[in-house]
């Protein structure tokens, strides 16, 4: 397997490899299966958002929605409940890692962290294209330098946060925590980018 630094390149490769990066020890080239995970992942999360919309603007239409007192049974409330519920993208988040870490190689911290960072690799992916199309319309020049700042400073703070496994443990657990926490940051901003970039 051909390894590379961790977020070296991210966010159009506006700052070099860190400390960090290095210690986190490379990411996994994205995987086409993991790609597709991930994108069918958040297909269903659109439909499913669409299918809400729907249900409530239907129930909205046809009276305030909630459930009567003589339909009040648990599979109508259920029902009512399910239409409702917040459909969001970062229900996604584990979609490649959680399923490998329970095989075989992936229960050990570092089978663990090899799993998370296959992850990682397809939301840095993600992350890095919403970006490009983020920067390429912004427009004004104060507006694109801003936004440059911003995701300057997003980066800062990744990596800051995602270093205090390694300073508080230093431990065999730090590896996996480390890839966690790099995984939740990364796909929450790929989420995050996605939506306002376009």
């Amino acid at each position: 397997m051909i390894r590379r630094p961790l977020f070296a390149a991210s966010i159009g490769g506006l700052i070099a490899a860190t400390a960090l990066s290095a210690a986190v020890a490379g990411a996994a080239e994205v995987l086409a299966e993991d790609r597709a995970a991930v994108a069918s992942c958040l297909d269903l999360v659109a439909q499913a958002s669409k299918r809400q919309a729907e249900a409530i603007n239907k129930a909205q239409s046809e009276d305030d929605g909630e459930p009567k007192a003589e339909k009040m049974d648990a599979a109508e409330w259920l029902r009512h409940a399910g239409e409702r519920a917040a459909i969001d993208e970062t229900s996604c988040i584990g979609v490649v890692s959680t399923p490998c870490q329970q095989t075989y190689e992936g229960r050990s911290n570092a089978g663990m962290a090899e799993c998370i960072r296959r992850e990682v690799a397809v939301w840095d992916e993600r992350l890095n294209k919403s970006y490009k199309r983020w920067i390429d319309t912004c427009g004004e020049k104060n507006v694109c330098a801003a936004r440059r700042k911003f995701a300057r400073a997003w980066l800062a703070a990744r990596e800051a946060r995602c270093a205090l496994p390694w300073i508080e443990m230093q431990g065999t657990m730090a590896n996996p925590l480390t890839s966690a926490c790099m995984l939740d940051t990364t796909a929450r901003q790929a989420i995050w980018l996605d939506g306002d970039a376009q």
